[in-house]
């Protein structure tokens, strides 16, 4: 499906830019930051493969290495001052909703069931950001209040619910990665958090 190569695209190279952002604030040289921002692209959809028993995607396309190699390359290079990064931010809400919806689409072709499709699609839009921040030494995202993981959870969702109500896929894809980034969206103009625990 031509939508899912274009949303899985999207996400390995917004996934890839901001994490070389992030790589070359840390003053990180060109080769360490391609390889933080390969595996932020790649990282959560080779996870989703491998725990769906496929092959994993990037091995028999090799485009997706060169776009995370290109895109990291790119911002690198270039730098990103506050407005790059402000337009990078909005594409990695992007990025995420539409890791979501394709790691939900995947594992749907591959036969499973609605719940453990949402999960695949959180997997798809998380793990490789996760892998990121650990090589990286910081904060992995599992573990902030930041809504992130919120977002991929609620895009597959939508997803998979508007493909049990019949909805054909490529609408269905439509609503789920529209309905993720603009929660991200308002959540990275509006500060929102989820609540922290009551303190004991």
């Amino acid at each position: 499906m031509v939508l899912t190569a274009v949303l899985d695209y999207v996400g390995v190279a917004t996934f890839a830019m901001v994490s070389t952002v992030a790589a070359r604030d840390r003053r990180l040289d060109l080769v360490s930051a391609a390889m933080l921002g390969t595996v932020a692209g790649i990282g959560g959809g080779t996870l989703r493969d491998l725990a769906l028993d496929r092959t994993v995607f990037w091995l028999h396309d090799p485009g997706y290495l060169y776009v995370c190699v290109g895109a990291a390359t790119l911002v690198w290079f270039v730098g990103a001052g506050p407005r790059r990064r402000q337009t990078l931010l909005f594409l990695d809400a992007l990025g995420i909703s539409s890791f979501a919806v394709v790691g939900a689409l995947i594992a749907g072709e591959a036969g499973v069931s609605a719940p453990v499709a949402v999960v695949m699609g959180i997997l798809t839009a998380t793990c490789g950001g996760i892998l990121r921040d650990v090589l990286a030494g910081e904060l992995a995202v599992l573990v902030r209040r930041d809504i992130y993981i919120s977002v991929a959870m609620l895009s597959a969702t939508v997803f998979v619910v508007a493909t049990e109500l019949r909805l054909p896929p490529v609408p269905a894809a439509i609503c789920g990665a529209a309905v993720g980034t603009v929660l991200r969206v308002l959540v990275i103009t509006r500060r929102w958090q989820l609540p922290a625990p009551p303190r004991a």
